[in-house]
């Protein structure tokens, strides 16, 4: 705390600012105090280059174990004006709900009030960064700010009505396009799995089997070998401990149905299943024919370079 304090004081002191207004993120290895004195004394100049076209630079800066930056921008119009929703993250690694081991900034040029902001964000992360997994662990440092300049000329968002929701259509396009990147940058992955659970009595009972299939070390190390081992799937689905009918259950691997009410589908294409589970993006879709709802997970294969990044993370 007393290193937080130090830095958010430096940085309102260069920007003419009280320290309450400085908001700090932070990542690194958990239990390993920061190396503050450094970051202090880059204050000023930090300060001093800051530039309204410096966002890729701050994309940049931000990365830790990750390959590349991350950025997405939309554009719509509000009351007549073109207004934009921008955002940056980062993160690679601990990636799994509720947020992982990332930072995400995202900034909108409309004036808004900070509780209808913090609603709207509250609705898109839970729909989009709380339903990424790389790892199954959850960090200890993670934050998503969502910032409004109020400088487009449009009039100020309002809390519901068709432009909140054009707004939250937006938010959400913005987040999701954030949290796809980091499942797809993860630690060492070679493959996408996109887990939507339809048919479940209500979003959370579908995020709930979706969340826990995608965790499941059996489905990702299969993923990882190409090999379209549904059984597993159907395992996770059995063990996220809903209320499940199995007579009713329908699985489709990579596009290809292999189960149906409650019996495999015989016969099925080998070499088609085969192929599916070999593409770099593998959709895994439930149905739990119990209702209306559904829920999608975005996770990824668990590889050898994972294990071998993260066994030496320290050393």
């Amino acid at each position: 705390m007393e290193d937080a304090r130090a830095c958010a004081e430096a940085v309102a002191a260069e920007l003419g600012c009280p320290p309450h207004e400085v908001l700090l993120m932070s990542t690194g290895i958990i239990g390993v105090r920061l190396p503050v004195e450094p970051m202090l004394k880059a204050v000023p100049g930090l300060v001093a280059s800051a530039s309204p076209d410096g966002g890729a630079e701050a994309a940049e800066a931000i990365c830790t174990t990750d390959t590349r930056p991350k950025t997405a921008a939309v554009e719509w119009l509000h009351d007549g004006q073109t207004v934009r929703l921008g955002g940056m993250a980062k993160g690679a690694g601990m990636i799994a709900p509720c947020m992982a081991t990332m930072l995400a900034v995202v900034a909108t040029d409309l004036a808004a009030e900070a509780g209808s902001l913090q609603t709207a964000l509250r609705t898109a992360v839970d729909r989009t960064f709380n339903r990424i997994t790389v790892d199954g662990d959850m960090s200890t440092n993670d934050s998503v700010v969502l910032l409004a300049t109020g400088a487009a000329p449009a009039v100020p968002l309002e809390g519901s009505g068709p432009e909140a929701d054009r707004f939250q259509a937006a938010l959400e396009a913005v987040c999701g396009d954030l949290a796809r990147q980091i499942v797809l940058d993860g630690e060492g992955t070679t493959r996408l799995a996109v887990i939507t659970v339809a048919g479940a009595e209500s979003e959370a009972q579908a995020e709930h089997v979706a969340q826990t299939v995608a965790r499941s070390l059996l489905v990702k190390t299969a993923l990882f070998g190409g090999d379209p081992n549904w059984g597993r799937v159907l395992a996770a689905v059995g063990a996220s401990g809903e209320a499940i009918a199995p007579e009713r259950l329908d699985i489709t691997y990579g596009g290809v149905p292999i189960f149906r009410a409650g019996r495999p589908v015989e016969p099925v294409s080998q070499d088609a299943l085969q192929r599916a589970a070999s593409e770099g993006e593998v959709p895994i879709r439930v149905d739990l024919n119990l209702g209306s709802h559904e829920a999608t997970v975005l996770t990824t294969d668990l590889s050898l370079d994972y294990v071998r990044l993260n066994a030496d993370y320290t050393t």
